[in-house]
């Protein structure tokens, strides 16, 4: 007996930590929440920020070529075999520093490094293209569990109205004025009601997983949305969206860093034609020996020589002018591009402010078709139990109230997804 109380007070003992586990893995999310955590473990932002450091780097080894070089080199060498006719010597020792510094390309390493500091902008500012698609991401996962929500929330509250008028018809039923056919019938709408929740509550699942995923949130544990739908809405002024659009969106400043880092590319390959000018010094000890191995400076000298040198390109197989037409290719794809970038942000932002606009109109149409629906809902149940009116006007009219709610509930998710849109386009984030 003291055997089975023990095992039954560990069973509760269970059952109460499983309960407490359970309410401390729920997540209270809100968007602002959601969007630090999709941001602080999101894969494309850490691969943009890889990126946009090794342009950096690449761009510091390009600058480097500017920069005087300094190289020490020592040979200890033994000669076997040699002509006779020769001055060779049994061991040889040659060792020395040599310094070089460019004085003068045409153009062709200093364009080179301007293309690499432009290039590294343009990971740079690709960085925080990167940054706002995950931004806008995780606001479109946000509201579509909103929406998900709601909508499973309207679904079920059309359940239970039906199951309310079941009860209307059965207390009608007392009265002597139903018959089995009204009964059947309200059974068949109770039974319809029922894939729509089910769809809606695998639909809002769905949403919640997708969710969790952008934000690292393990898949067991529960989250519960703190923010709805905004119900109040601003104006907005194209002209000045369309500035901001010039001032702040990222992906127009890759575009542009690219088209520069073209151009310079274009200037430094056209400069290889050119002569390059360089000083150079050098300090060598040297020296010579047949019976020595340890050649020291009994047997060695110092000498340092300094000056200047002229390189010229002649020929080279025609692969300078193939690098000078590729230069050229990449930037008219560039200049293309640019083009083609900007005006498809005009459009999707111009398409953007038009749609908010009339989702906005279309809130004001639905608000007043809930509000009548309701109304009529309300009017019509009251002659229902009055028996004024039968029974598939009474569904009707609550059908029509749940899919008013579900069209306000998508036109809310729409101005969202608009100016989800619009932000993305036009913030300084």
């Amino acid at each position: 007996m003291m055997f089975k109380k023990v095992i039954l007070l560990y069973c509760l003992m269970f059952f109460a930590l499983s309960s407490v586990s359970a309410q401390e893995e729920q997540v209270v999310l809100s968007l602002e929440k959601a969007i630090s955590l999709a941001l602080e473990t999101s894969e494309a932002l850490q691969i943009s920020e890889s990126n946009a450091q090794k342009s950096r780097e690449i761009y510091k080894e390009a600058r480097s070529a500017l920069l005087p070089g300094i190289n020490a080199d020592a040979t200890w060498a033994r000669n076997t075999t040699y002509p006779l006719s020769s001055k060779k010597e049994d061991y040889e020792l040659d060792s020395g520093v040599t310094a070089t510094q460019l004085i003068w390309s045409f153009g062709q390493v200093s364009g080179a490094v301007k293309a690499a500091e432009k290039a590294a902008d343009s990971l740079r500012y690709n960085k925080d293209l990167t940054r706002r698609q995950v931004i806008y991401n995780t606001k479109l996962s946000y509201y579509a569990a909103i929406l998900a929500r709601d909508t499973f929330h309207i679904t079920q509250q059309s359940y239970d109205n039906v199951l309310a008028h079941k009860k209307l018809l059965e207390k009608r039923a007392f009265g002597g004025r139903t018959s089995k056919r009204d009964r059947l019938k309200m059974d068949a709408d109770i039974a319809s009601r029922l894939p729509p929740v089910n769809n809606a509550r695998a639909q809002m699942d769905t949403a919640m997983q997708t969710l969790k995923t952008l934000t690292d949130i393990r898949p067991g544990q529960e989250i519960s949305l703190s923010d709805d739908f905004s119900l109040s809405y601003k104006d907005v002024d194209y002209s000045c969206l369309e500035s901001r659009l010039y001032e702040q969106e990222p992906y127009l400043k890759v575009l542009n860093k690219n088209l520069e880092a073209a151009e310079f590319t274009v200037k430094s390959k056209k400069a290889v034609y050119y002569p390059v000018l360089s000083a150079f010094a050098s300090w060598r000890y040297a020296g010579s020996s047949n019976d020595q191995r340890y050649i020291g400076d009994k047997n060695s000298d110092h000498y340092a020589a300094g000056g200047l040198q002229v390189s010229l390109p002649l020929w080279n197989g025609g692969e300078k002018t193939a690098q000078l037409h590729q230069a050229l290719a990449d930037r008219r794809k560039a200049l293309l591009a640019r083009k083609k970038g900007e005006e498809d942000l005009l459009l999707e932002l111009r398409n953007a402010v038009s749609e908010y606009d009339q989702y906005r109109k279309t809130l004001e149409a639905n608000d007043q078709a809930v509000s009548l629906a309701k109304e009529s809902l309300l009017m019509t149940q009251d002659m229902f139990e009055a028996g004024q009116v039968d029974l598939t006007e009474l569904n009707d009219a609550e059908l029509l109230l749940t899919g008013q709610r579900l069209n306000r509930e998508i036109t809310l998710y729409n101005i969202h997804f608009t100016l989800a849109r619009i932000e993305k386009l036009t913030s300084e984030e």
